[in-house]
């Protein structure tokens, strides 16, 4: 019997509701992005992220039972809407979403080391999936002014509700009245269900996002996580089963792209910016510095290239009387980009060549960049190695991957109680 789980994330600035089935089938995923209340002031601020999470955490979810309701009450296929992306001006009925069934694709040959680890047969994907070219975007606006109602009487969310096993909540890593505005809303909708409560690691969340884009993964792998506030490898030998192989030792790599893109004039976001500035550039026109920590560590550190890069910036503010030509910025923008792109690429394929496991997993924001993406496949090409990479709208922080990864926690028991509490800090073996 297949299991749906709504999974609600709020662990920063964009809050997202999800319906799931099976770990593997997005039937709704709905993200509310705060880049507009928060570009203003160059970067997120967490009190008015908070409020914001307040203001629209329950249309999002509304939304997203609404979405899911047809599939999950059986008057359509069992298939994903392809989501719309919509802004204030538009209305409800053209953001409706059209259905596209996708049939399962051949699973490729397994190594003993995957059947080893082989998915268990009530964990199996169904034998048909979809997942939505890109979630639905909404402002506060559309949202306030479209959603309905969750009240009892027949209305579709109420139905979906009826079809929900449990219910999942990031509980941590992330900002602490964020996380506590989902973790309030996921506890409320539990209770009132009597369903069980699915504390979900956030970075957990982000390895699992594969699951929905690539049904036929499974472990072992190896896994780059690379966002804003994380830079890390793990070694994932098994469902739920991770072992920290490297990570940031200072800043992490969106985190560097956030403070040279917001330094250079691009403002907030300054990671997709930063990517776009670069483009023209040429990567080689300023040298920065690679870190490596000698033989064994895969860590990593973003703070020289990043000071190096505040450095040159400055020396062409003088030179050009802080006129800096266009052309020599891109070239700026490029070079800080290939510094940190390449000793991604290096520290994450040494990684994996120890662990043969001949798959690597990028997952995170950052994974959107199309450098990072563009190496590893060169990387992967050149080393043998399969490289499984979700499409950005699937790597920027959803709902959709902690369903993914509350479906594992689901079939194993591990449940949480009702005491469960954000954890700002919370590392990946932090269990909720």
């Amino acid at each position: 019997m297949s299991i749906n789980i709504l999974a609600i994330e709020t662990s920063c600035d964009e809050t997202s509701a999800a319906v799931v089935r099976d770990g593997r089938v997005v039937l709704s995923n709905i993200i509310f992005s705060q880049v507009k209340q928060h570009e203003v002031f160059g970067g997120v601020v967490p009190e008015i992220a908070s409020r914001k999470h307040v203001e629209v955490v329950i249309p999002i979810i509304d939304l997203a039972l609404s979405e899911a309701a047809p599939f999950l009450c059986g008057t359509t296929s069992n298939a994903a809407p392809t989501a719309t992306v919509a802004d204030s001006s538009a209305t409800l009925a053209a953001q409706t979403a059209t259905t596209t069934a996708h049939a399962m694709p051949p699973a490729p040959a397994a190594s003993a080391a995957s059947a080893a680890h082989a998915i268990p047969a009530a964990l199996a994907a169904p034998a048909a999936y979809a997942v939505p070219a890109a979630p639905a975007l909404y402002d506060s606006t559309e949202l306030l002014r479209n959603a309905r109602p969750c009240v009892p009487g027949g209305s579709s969310p109420q139905i979906a509700l009826n079809s929900i096993d449990a219910v999942a909540v990031t509980y941590g890593p992330g900002l602490a009245g964020a996380l506590l505005t989902g973790l309030a809303a996921a506890k409320g909708l539990a209770f009132s269900l009597g369903k069980p409560l699915i504390g979900v690691n956030h970075i957990e969340g982000h390895i699992c996002a594969a699951y929905l884009e690539y049904p036929e993964l499974a472990p072992p792998f190896t896994a780059l996580v690379v966002s804003g506030g994380h830079s890390h490898i793990y070694y994932v030998p098994g469902y739920r089963e991770y072992e920290l192989m490297g990570r940031t030792r200072d800043d992490a790599a969106g985190e560097a792209f956030d403070k040279i893109a917001r330094a250079g004039g691009l403002g907030y976001p300054g990671g997709p910016k930063l990517s776009r500035a670069a483009a023209d550039g040429d990567p080689e026109a300023f040298s920065f510095p690679r870190v490596r920590f000698g033989s064994g560590s895969y860590d990593f550190s973003f703070s020289g290239p990043k000071t190096a890069a505040l450095n040159q910036l400055n020396k062409l503010k003088n030179i050009y009387s802080d006129n800096i030509p266009g052309n020599i910025m891109a070239s700026f923008f490029s070079s800080f980009q290939a510094a940190v792109v390449d000793i991604l690429v290096e520290n994450v394929t040494q990684a994996e060549l120890t662990k043969n496991t001949g798959k690597i997993v990028v997952v995170g924001g950052v994974a959107a960049n199309t450098l990072l993406r563009e190496k590893l496949t060169q990387s992967g090409i050149n080393n043998r190695i399969s490289i499984f990479c979700p499409p950005p709208a699937l790597c920027t922080d959803n709902a959709a991957m902690i369903g993914s990864a509350a479906y594992f926690k689901y079939s194993s028991r591990q449940l949480s109680s009702m005491e469960l509490n954000a954890i700002p800090g919370a590392s990946l073996d932090c269990s909720g």
